[in-house]
């Protein structure tokens, strides 16, 4: 494999996998906290905490995964 090849595997497997699993985890969190409370000011918070970590994550990997995108881009 290519040193190209590997980085991307690299950055794919740890950085955007791992992120989007987490993400999924923190959506399914929040679902699960709306649909059992019973709408409480503190479910409500709790729910919205949950999916700003989750937008917040995907906006990262979205910045991680334009960077790759340019250096293969400059690589080529």
């Amino acid at each position: 494999m290519a040193p190209d090849q590997r980085y991307l595997a690299h950055e794919l497997r740890d950085g955007l996998l791992q992120d989007l699993v987490a993400v999924g985890l923190l959506v399914e969190a929040a679902r699960i906290a709306i649909r059992e409370g019973e709408g409480t000011e503190a479910e409500r918070a709790h729910a919205d905490a949950l999916l700003a970590r989750a937008a917040a994550t995907i906006e990262g990997d979205l910045a991680m995964l334009r960077s790759v995108i340019d250096r293969l881009r400059l690589a080529a």
